[in-house]
């Protein structure tokens, strides 16, 4: 989409992450569903709405939500989806299904969106309370794991919170699909990426000279291990920057920082107190940037694709 972006199909996104993520209810499957129910739409189109190419106006809140309950109960009664269920899926849903709902209504609330406003009769102030709230949450839970890297880790990350604060739906589809390549397939990627249609020689210009690029180039090459034994706690100028966000913002934000960790934790207890945390690897930011802020709107479609 030109201009502003309609950001309701980041729900569908979220939503659809999440419950594959966490209940092992496969992405292609629960798309398949939705398509399938009274008042869906096709495969095709969900893919568009999560990508952002064409703005979700089929739906209210209510509708979409309605939907994505109906979706999830079915899921978890059928015995044949048994192999691909998470453990303890059903237990995890009931728990975390309030969060999930109050999370996926923030992509729909837009102030300059009047007609919206039937889908919020008593929730526009709360959503942003609520939202707060999340925040905190979510760093309280964060905040014992962050205490356990490498201070240049902890420094890198709050230093160049700009960049990971822009991450998208495409680049998280994108970045997901390139970290299960192998380093051959990842250089072909690179290969093909360079013969596609860029975006106009001033807008890259541009780009390559913004905040945002020069923050992944730091996060990809700058070693902060110098800079990082005489700097403040970096804990507490990350999470002032975190609670910065815009409500719609860092339900992304947050899962980019998720996986990782979750990774490190699964590994085992940590060593001298400390946890090893992967971050992306040079070769991994290089195709984001290339994906991010060189191709062409039209050319970034042919590297995205819902697994």
């Amino acid at each position: 989409m030109k201009g502003k972006k309609d950001i309701r199909g980041f729900a569908l996104w979220y939503i659809a992450e999440y419950l594959e993520s966490r209940l092992g209810f496969r992405k292609n499957d629960f798309l398949e569903w939705i398509s399938e129910m009274e008042g869906g739409t096709s495969e095709k189109t969900l893919t568009r709405y999560i990508r952002g190419d064409t703005p979700m106006k089929r739906w209210t809140f209510s509708q979409f939500w309605s939907m994505v309950e109906e979706a999830v109960g079915h899921y978890l009664e059928y015995e044949e989806f048994g192999q691909s269920l998470a453990p303890h899926a059903a237990e995890i849903w009931e728990q975390e299904k309030e969060t999930q709902e109050a999370l996926c209504r923030l992509f729909f609330l837009d102030l300059d969106a009047p007609e919206r406003v039937e889908d919020f009769p008593e929730h526009g102030r709360r959503l942003f309370e609520d939202a707060e709230a999340y925040k905190q949450q979510f760093l309280d839970e964060l905040k014992p794991v962050f205490g356990l890297l490498d201070k240049a880790i902890q420094y890198k990350i709050q230093a160049n919170f700009a960049a990971i604060a822009t991450v998208t739906t495409e680049d998280i589809t994108f970045w997901r699909n390139i970290q299960s390549m192998t380093a051959e397939e990842k250089e072909a990627q690179r290969r093909l990426m360079l013969q596609g249609a860029t975006v106009d020689a001033g807008i890259m210009l541009a780009n390559l000279g913004n905040e945002e690029m020069r923050c992944w180039v730091n996060l990809r090459d700058r070693d902060y291990r110098d800079t990082a034994r005489n700097a403040k706690e970096p804990w507490a100028q990350f999470s002032e920057k975190f609670r910065e966000l815009a409500p719609w913002q860092f339900p992304m934000t947050a899962w980019f920082f998720i996986t990782p960790f979750q990774v490190a934790c699964a590994k085992g207890e940590a060593t001298d107190g400390k946890i090893e945390v992967q971050l992306p690897m040079r070769e991994d930011i290089d195709l984001l940037l290339l994906f991010k802020y060189c191709l062409a709107e039209e050319e970034r479609e042919r590297f995205l694709t819902i697994e």
